[in-house]
C-alpha cells in the first residue's frame, strides 16, 4: 500500500527497531551504483518479524512498482531532505 506520512499505518507505528535492517540508498547513488540488487537479497532474507529501511535523496517512486507485486508493503515519509521507505512483508 502506497501511503503518505499523514496516514502512518498500524505496522509503522508499531515498528522495533531492533527488528530494523538499514540500508542507506543514497551512498549508492552517490557511487554511481545501483542499490536494487541488494535490496533485493535483503527483502529476500527478510523475516517476518523484520522490517527494511531504506534511506534516500528522492521520492522513491521506482520502489513502488518494483516491491509492492513482490508482496512487500510500502510506507514513505519525507524528514527534511531524506526519504524513509519501510518496506515489510505483507501478512
Amino acid at each position: 500500500m502506497e501511503t503518505t506520512k499523514d496516514v502512518k499505518p498500524e505496522w509503522v507505528r508499531n515498528l522495533q527497531t531492533d527488528s530494523e535492517i538499514f540500508l542507506d540508498v543514497g551512498r549508492y547513488l552517490r557511487n554511481g551504483m545501483d542499490p536494487m540488487e541488494d535490496i533485493r537479497e535483503l527483502l529476500a532474507d527478510l523475516r517476518p518479524c523484520q522490517h527494511l529501511h531504506l534511506a534516500r535523496s528522492r521520492e522513491p517512486v521506482l520502489f513502488y512498482r518494483a516491491f509492492r507485486p513482490m508482496g512487500f508493503d510500502c510506507y514513505v515519509e519525507q524528514e527534511g531532505p531524506t526519504w524513509d521507505v519501510y518496506l515489510k512483508r505483507r501478512a
